[in-house]
């Protein structure tokens, strides 16, 4: 079995692949983030494999791609990968050897994979928890303008029909 460990950036990733013994079959491989590129890569290895990929931001598609291609992959928590948090020298060759020798010893810490519809709903979610903030921060910022012009309000819900139909009327002076 060959372990292959991945170090991801935005446009490339740098990927070192070992055999079952530790030796390097592939050293620091530089691969653009295609995915034609990358499938062939991993297909022409031509042997049962397991690919070790840290979470970060742009994991998803990466994980999603190796997936549909039949491709072994497990997701790292960067920060319990102590051996690379903690490493004084940190070049994305090292990183990636380490990642395939901690998969072939199977000391990754795993990192939690939702699947594609749990990710989906996470993303509406915090899309939702986004707007909500921000509608927040308007009524807020609402409060506090009608505090610093003293204005008392005669409704005790400002944004209810009756104290948004107040607002639409209200002619605030320069402040």
């Amino acid at each position: 079995m060959l372990h292959a460990g991945m170090d991801m950036h935005k446009l490339f990733s740098v990927v070192t692949v070992v055999d079952d013994s530790g030796n390097e079959v592939v050293k620091g491989k530089k691969l653009l983030n295609r995915d034609l590129e990358i499938v062939e890569f991993f297909k022409s290895l031509q042997d049962k494999l397991r690919v070790v990929i840290e979470a970060g931001s742009n994991w998803m598609w990466m994980t999603d791609l190796l997936d549909d291609y039949g491709i072994e992959n497990v997701l790292c928590h960067p920060l319990k990968t102590k051996a690379i948090a903690s490493a004084r020298i940190k070049t994305d060759k090292l990183d990636s050897l380490t990642l395939s020798q901690l998969l072939r010893a199977n000391f990754i810490p795993e990192a939690y994979k939702p699947d594609q519809k749990a990710r989906s709903l996470r993303e509406l979610l915090r899309y939702r928890a986004s707007l909500v903030g921000k509608r927040t921060g308007i009524r807020n910022a609402i409060h506090a303008l009608l505090a610093r012009g003293n204005i008392s309000l005669p409704s005790s819900d400002i944004f209810g029909k009756k104290g948004m139909e107040y607002l639409l009327k209200l002619e605030l002076p320069p402040f």
